[in-house]
């Protein structure tokens, strides 16, 4: 990897912010213009970044941050710095910036969405009830730079298709009045990760618990209970968030008092700690899964909201192919039932997909079948459209706006 190049790239944006009185506000509008017009050598060689890393002589970058599993800062002033950041974890939460700049795919490409919080009850500083929506998703691929407004200013999450995905970012060190950097938990939390993740009495209680558990102590469960009313709750979401295993079978007991204390937030946090499962387990699968055309559809499922959404993002990716057919395709090598001959199963998927009704589904299924084989039950092909559809995985499929 050319280092020499970023190191070029800062001293440009260090003249265009510099001819604009170092304002803070029109920084991100200097990184943009500059980092997009940039011509970046894009090779990547690890082995060279390794041995670059253990030679303290070479001093050419420094390996600083808590953004992407190897973050280097090739360029550094008082003002900004300048990142290569290298992912091997597919995603990032739906998150905010306490800092101004932009970003440009390096290496690889991601699936890049943007939301909006529409705030209808702030509890305190570190956490707010409202909705969660998207604004936007599209196909980010190498090359592509993005404006990064610090706090509200850019809500978003980034998948990343390959490994490793690689980025570039030019941004500030800072900006205190952009706080609190805010994460969304959808459908209806906002939670500042940041604050919560240093707070004192948050962190006292995960090392104290960490060493019930160690000891094996059976009172875990109570203790943890026992906080509920003493904790506001955005201390207590975070409690949950981190503890929830330990509660075991008692888990019902904390949400009881949970529910006594903060009344319908419980459902609020409940509703987020559902769709964190939901994008775990799509995690999971794509971990097993080696295919490149299944891991980015399982990419796609896992950020698109809807059938139209996931139609469009197949489209821009494949576009030389019908986005149904790819999805039967790709749904057909995931599911694997053997409940029917490939013919019949491709024939099961189309009608699901396009919300026919049962008699239509097994009119075209039966349809499928070689004549000696008998016509496939009504029950039988009911009990399998509830199995594909109960998937949690595949749910965004069946919402077709």
């Amino acid at each position: 990897m050319d280092i020499q190049q970023f190191k070029v790239l800062g001293r440009e944006v260090d003249e265009a912010w510099r001819a604009r009185q170092y304002d803070e506000f029109q920084f991100s509008e200097v990184a943009l213009e500059v980092l997009g017009n940039a011509s970046l050598s894009t090779s990547v060689d690890l082995q060279s970044i390794l041995e670059r890393c253990l030679d303290p002589a070479a001093n050419e970058f420094r390996i600083r941050g808590s953004f992407g599993d190897l973050p280097l800062i090739v360029y550094e002033t008082p003002q900004f710095y300048v990142q290569v950041l290298m992912w091997t974890t597919a995603t990032t939460n739906i998150h905010q910036h306490g800092f101004s700049g932009a970003f440009r795919v390096f290496a690889g490409s991601s699936i890049h969405s943007q939301y909006e919080f529409h705030t209808r009850e702030r509890i305190n500083s570190r956490i707010s009830v409202g909705d969660a929506e998207l604004k936007t998703i599209e196909l980010l691929r190498q090359g592509q730079t993005h404006e990064i407004i610090s706090g509200s200013g850019l809500t978003h999450a980034l998948f990343h298709l390959d490994l490793p995905s690689v980025s570039v970012v030019v941004r500030t060190h800072a900006e205190p009045w952009s706080s609190p950097q805010m994460t969304l938990y959808p459908p209806h939390l906002a939670v500042d990760t940041v604050t919560l993740g240093s707070d004192p009495v948050c962190n006292a209680i995960a090392k104290c618990l960490r060493v019930m558990r160690h000891a094996q102590d059976p009172r875990i469960a109570d203790s943890i209970i026992s906080l509920v009313p003493r904790l506001d709750f955005a201390r207590i979401y975070q409690v949950f968030q981190r503890h929830r295993q330990q509660l075991g079978s008692e888990e019902g007991r904390f949400l009881d008092a949970v529910r006594e204390r903060h009344g319908q937030l419980t459902d609020h946090m409940l509703e987020s700690m559902q769709y964190e499962r939901r994008l775990e387990k799509i995690r999971e699968l794509r971990g097993t899964v080696r295919d490149l055309e299944l891991r980015f559809f399982l990419g796609v499922l896992l950020n698109a909201p809807n059938q139209k959404r996931i139609y469009e993002l197949v489209a821009a990716q494949y576009p030389e192919v019908d986005p149904e057919d790819k999805v039967v395709e790709w749904l057909t090598g995931l599911l694997r039932t053997g409940e029917f001959p490939a013919k019949a199963g491709v024939s099961l998927l189309r009608p699901l997909l396009r919300g026919s009704s049962l008699e239509e589904t097994v009119r075209a299924v039966g349809d499928a079948i070689d004549d000696t084989e008998a016509q496939p039950p009504a029950a039988l092909v009911a009990t399998m459209c509830e199995q594909i559809k109960g998937v949690p995985a595949f749910d965004r499929l069946w919402i077709r706006n």
